[in-house]
């Protein structure tokens, strides 16, 4: 079986902001895992179980994905995602209607209902275990920040957890025009799904 979800990658840009700021604040936070450049993402699709099959089919679904380039932003660094019972620190950004349509256009192409909740746009920056935020020299964040980043792909994303936390593995990459970038000429049914 394979846990997997859509993202949008940072840009090389966004994620030299993110190590940026990571750095700055790595002391006040001692405890927490940062998460590293290869794994910053912003999710658009939470995971999901599939098999060999399933995977493939949902490849092929979202080979039909079309959307314009479109910009977003962030604009506050927080602890989250309960402000009373925190867990992580992420950068929050409000959700305009340019990724709102494309959440819902991966949704349906894969046959999900659109998620009742409204949709945040984040980035997860570091992780922590709720019972260390007792220790932490900072117990209020509110940075205001302005990371901006053009969206012109999204990536079909496989989690693998492991004992030192979680890595992440980009599958296939698809532009807004349809297009596929994994070195597969074009054909998502070339990746590699064998269970390891």
């Amino acid at each position: 079986m394979h846990r997997i979800f859509i993202a949008i990658k940072l840009s090389e840009e966004l994620a030299q902001d993110v190590l940026a700021w990571q750095k700055e604040y790595i002391d006040a936070l001692l405890g927490t895992r940062w998460v590293e450049q290869e794994n910053l993402h912003i999710t658009l699709v939470a995971p999901w179980q599939v098999n060999d099959l399933e995977l493939g089919n949902a490849v092929a679904q979202l080979q039909h994905v079309e959307f314009e380039p479109f910009d977003i932003e962030f604009n506050k660094i927080s602890f989250g995602q309960n402000v009373k019972a925190p867990r992580l620190v992420w950068a929050t950004g409000e959700a305009n209607s340019e990724i709102q349509d494309l959440k819902s256009k991966i949704e349906s192409s894969v046959g999900f209902r659109p998620e009742s909740r409204p949709f945040k746009p984040h980035i997860t920056l570091a992780k922590f275990r709720q019972e260390d935020f007792q220790y932490f020299d900072t117990k209020e964040l509110n940075d205001e920040i302005s990371w901006k980043q053009r969206v012109e792909s999204f990536v079909i994303m496989e989690s693998h957890i492991g004992p030192d936390g979680t890595d992440y593995e980009v599958l296939g990459e698809i532009e807004g025009g349809g297009v596929v970038e994994d070195g597969s000429d074009g054909d998502l049914s070339d990746i590699d799904v064998d269970n390891d």
